[in-house]
This record gives C-alpha cells, sequence and structure tokens, in this order.
C-alpha cells in the first residue's frame, strides 16, 4: 500500500462552512471534505474533523479509519484489485454525524499488484532486518529471492533463511501467479493467512521452521501442489487436515513436529503420487492403514516418535520403491512383517515393542549392519545388528531428508 499522504484541512464549525452562534450544548460534527477519491495504489489521507462532542468512527474491510487526535482523521486505503468502488465513513458525535465517501475509480494492474504484494510482506514481516534486504527504490525483479516471468508477474519466491519475523502480511494471497513459495527457516509468528487457498498456482510451498500458530488454513484449491513442508511450527493441537486427501498431486508431505493427533487418514489411498512422506513427532492414535498398501511410488516414509500403536502393516515390507522406513520410537507390537524389502536402504524400527524373529529379507540385505531395529524390542536373531544404542546420538542426522 502506498504510504503517499494526502493532507485535507479546510475549516468547519459545527456543521457549516464560517458559520457562527452555535449552541455548544447541541452535538455537533463536520468533516473537513465529504467525497474523497484515492488512486488505484491506495495510501493514506487525513481529513479535518471539526466537533463539539466526543466523537467516534469505524473502517471497513478495505478502508482503516483512525482517529488520531480530537481534530484528525486518519485513512488508510486498501490497493484496489477489483472494479470501481466506493464506502462510506461515518463519524459519529453523540447524536450527530458526519459521513465522508471515499472512492477508487480504477484498479491497479496485474504488475502493480504483485509488487504491492511484496512490498507489504517486506514491511510486515521486519523487512530492514532481513539478511538479504530489499530496496524498495528498485524493481522487485532485482530483489533477493524475487523470480518472474515474461510478463513481469511474480511466480517465485525464495525467503528462507532470511531473518524474516512478525506476521506473514494477507497481501500475500494477491501474488497469484506464484508457483513456489520457500519462506522456511525464519520466525514467522501468527495464523497462516486463510487466503494462501487463492494461491492456485502454487506447486511447491515450505513454511516449516517457523513459530506459526492457530489452524492449519484450508488449501484444499491448492489442486497443483507437489510439495508442501508445514513441520516444526506451533499449531493449535488438531487431527490432520482432511483436505489434504484432496490434493492428488502432492509428491512430497511434510509435517513433523505440527502438533498433529487423531487417527492417520485412511483417505490417503488416493495420494498415489507420494514418494517421500514425513509426520514424526506427533501424537497420533492407532496404526498405519492398510488402506495405504495404494502408495506404490512411497521412497521415504517417516512416522517416528509419534505414539503409534498396533503392528507394522504387512503390505510396508512390499512397498516396491521404499527406500527409507523409519517408525522408531512408537509402541508398535508384534512381529515385523515378512516381505521383498526391495529398495530398502535405511531402516529405524528401535524403541518399540516388536516380538519374533527378523526376517530373512532384512537380514540378507546388505545394509543390514546399520539398520536400527534391535535396540529396545524383544526380537530374536539380532547378530549382525551393530547399530547399538550408543549409535543413535547422531539422531538428526540419520534423518535428514
Amino acid at each position: 500500500m502506498s504510504k503517499k499522504i494526502i493532507p485535507i484541512y479546510l475549516l468547519c464549525v459545527c456543521g457549516s462552512w464560517l458559520s457562527s452562534g452555535c449552541s455548544e450544548d447541541e452535538p455537533s460534527i463536520a468533516a473537513g471534505v465529504q467525497t474523497l477519491e484515492m488512486p488505484a495504489t491506495g495510501g493514506e489521507a487525513s481529513v479535518a474533523i471539526s466537533a463539539n462532542k466526543a466523537w467516534t468512527v469505524t473502517g471497513n474491510d478495505w478502508i482503516t479509519a483512525t482517529k488520531t487526535d480530537d481534530h484528525t482523521l486518519k485513512l488508510q486505503v486498501a490497493p484496489n484489485r477489483q472494479a470501481a468502488r466506493s464506502a462510506s465513513i461515518t463519524c459519529v458525535a453523540e447524536t450527530a454525524e458526519t459521513i465522508i465517501t471515499v472512492s477508487q475509480r480504477e484498479t491497479v494492474a496485474a504488475v502493480q499488484s504483485d509488487s504491492l504484494a511484496l512490498a507489504a510482506i517486506y514491511r510486515e514481516s521486519g523487512g530492514n532486518k532481513w539478511t538479504r534486504r530489499w530496496f524498495l527504490s528498485q524493481p522487485y525483479r532485482q530483489w533477493a529471492g524475487v523470480v518472474t516471468d515474461g510478463n513481469g508477474r511474480v511466480v517465485g519466491l525464495n525467503l528462507s533463511d532470511n531473518n524474516l519475523s512478525g506476521a506473514l502480511s494477507e497481501e500475500w494471497q494477491f501474488l497469484d501467479k506464484l508457483q513456489y513459495c520457500l519462506l522456511n527457516n525464519n520466525q514467522l509468528t501468527g495464523a497462516i493467512p486463510s487466503g494462501v487457498n487463492r494461491l492456485t498456482a502454487l506447486e511447491i510451498l515450505d513454511l516449516s521452521n517457523n513459530s506459526f500458530t492457530g489452524a492449519i488454513p484450508h488449501m484444499g484449491a491448492l489442486a497443483a501442489l507437489r510439495m508442501l513442508d508445514l513441520s516444526e511450527n506451533s499449531f493449535a493441537a488438531s487431527a490432520i487436515p482432511a483436505f489434504l486427501a484432496d490434493l492428488t498431486q502432492l509428491e512430497d508431505l511434510r509435517l513433523k513436529d505440527a502438533n498433529l493427533t487423531g487417527e492417520l487418514p485412511s483417505a490417503w489411498q488416493a495420494l498415489t503420487a507420494l514418494h517421500t512422506l514425513d509426520l514424526s513427532y506427533n501424537s497420533f492414535a492407532g496404526s498405519i492403514p492398510d488402506a495405504w498398501s495404494a502408495l506404490a511410488n512411497l521412497r521415504v516414509l517417516y512416522i517416528y516418535h509419534s505414539s503409534l500403536s498396533g503392528s507394522i502393516p504387512s503390505f510396508i515390507a512390499n512397498l516396491p520403491a521404499l527406500e527409507w522406513l523409519a517408525l522408531d520410537n512408537n509402541n508398535l507390537t508384534g512381529a515385523i512383517p515378512d516381505g521383498s524389502y526391495a529398495a530398502l536402504e535405511k531402516l529405524w524400527l528401535h524403541n518399540n515393542r516388536l516380538t519374533g524373529a527378523i526376517p530373512a529379507a532384512l537380514k540378507a540385505n546388505p545394509k543390514w549392519a546399520t539398520f536400527y531395529v534391535c535396540s529396545g524390542n524383544n526380537l530374536t536373531d539380532c547378530s549382525g545388528d551393530n547399530a547399538a544404542p550408543a549409535a543413535y546420538k547422531a539422531s538428526a542426522k540419520r534423518y535428514k531428508l
């Protein structure tokens, strides 16, 4: 939003220009102007108010009206991305009132809209403290982490590890051509703006390792999404959002340490494009659904430290592409299922309550000596399992995707 200041100070007394002899007992209020036209880019305007009683004012969804002192009203007008529009702002002093009509006849061009949205993100996320700062006087095509297409529209935004702080601006939703957005490893707080569901061109969204709170917003309209990472935030405890089952193009889904509860959804059988799934460090009830046998493209499945119970489903042993499997530090019981484990390269099953014999396919795997299986379980024939408890100290590195 533009910071252009439009000062408007005209003398008004008791509701009529240059009048006199008004009763101090009768409430009166008047504004320096009754109509105000603002540019499409929005901005600020100061309006003189004359009143003989205390007065109040309220704004609307695109005009912020603030009483700065007894004689001044500040109007902050958002950029207009719609058709021509107008609204009335009413100032009230007891039984008297005055109305200011604010209008915008034009809408911003698409590239202006992108520029305004980026500038809002910069201002509201502590841009002056960013590691890679922007110089707003330069064209936004030159700003670090901003990628544009041939029409000058913003299609990529990479601000990861850039010391962003505070809330993520609601203006973010107006980057409607955005295809990838990386805001991970910052200090963003507050709720993820609900307008994220308007970013329908998004294919990659990484908001991991921030301090977002509140609920995970609905993103069911992001049908093109291939990668979503909301890991390591401070969301309110909730079940896995139902809308995820509709994002059938997802290939990489990471919700580690996202304060998720409840059962794992059987409806994810439709996510057949998934190759990476990380749900670790949550608090789930029950076991892995058998319906996930449809996820034949899974290469990485991580659900460690997540309170899983029941047995390991038999289909796990025969997922044809599965390379990395981490189900350790849960409450899993029963035997490790037999199967081919055809592509398995890394395995973590330690610290459960598993019993029985080690499947022959695991013992025959050339990587068997590096698998973490026996410690913390009650399995037989663990010879050759060299992954002793002392080796668990590097767990963060072991699990790194």
